[in-house]
């Protein structure tokens, strides 16, 4: 409990000092793409596979984290995989993975949950990426550039959303 308290302090801290260029690139100038996702099952993995080699395909370079819990069997070898409890009382990242990834520079960084999680919340707030992308939530405006209501409420059907809104960018 006192963990996500100093992790909700720390993330709105992060989103007050982030001084990073922020704004929306024209698809065919991206260069860099990130996806992070807060692990749910496998199917959503699949789904993200599918569209991290989509991504791949178009020239884009692509990075994908997937936060999952201790007991969750991962292994990916193109995504770096981080287990939650990774992060210390105080809020910090012992996996240098994931703090590497909140300060990559990324031109999309396109989260791909369907709900909230504070950790991913906390690696959008420390992120160096010009244009953060995520499903419509409206009390997280101040955490993405680019936000999609997806018509369904599935992960099938943001991923499509968000790729439809980035190619006309």
């Amino acid at each position: 409990m006192l963990k996500k308290s100093i992790l909700n302090l720390k993330t709105k801290a992060a989103l007050k000092r982030n001084a990073a260029h922020r704004g929306s690139i024209s698809f065919r100038d991206v260069k860099k793409i990130g996806i992070i996702h807060s692990f749910v099952d496998d199917k959503s993995v699949q789904e993200i596979y599918h569209f991290f080699d989509r991504l791949e395909k178009t020239g884009k370079a692509v990075k994908v984290l997937i936060i999952k819990d201790k007991n969750d069997s991962l292994n990916i070898p193109e995504f770096v995989v981080a287990d939650h409890q990774e992060m210390t009382q105080f809020g910090k990242w012992t996996n240098e993975e994931v703090s590497g990834f909140t300060q990559e520079s990324f031109d999309y960084l396109i989260h791909l949950n369907m709900e909230e999680s504070s950790l991913v919340d906390n690696i959008l707030a420390e992120s160096k990426a010009h244009c953060r992308i995520g499903k419509y939530q409206e009390s997280k405006k101040d955490y993405y550039e680019l936000m999609i209501s997806p018509e369904q409420d599935t992960m099938k059907k943001l991923i499509e959303q968000i790729y439809h809104y980035i190619q006309i960018l």
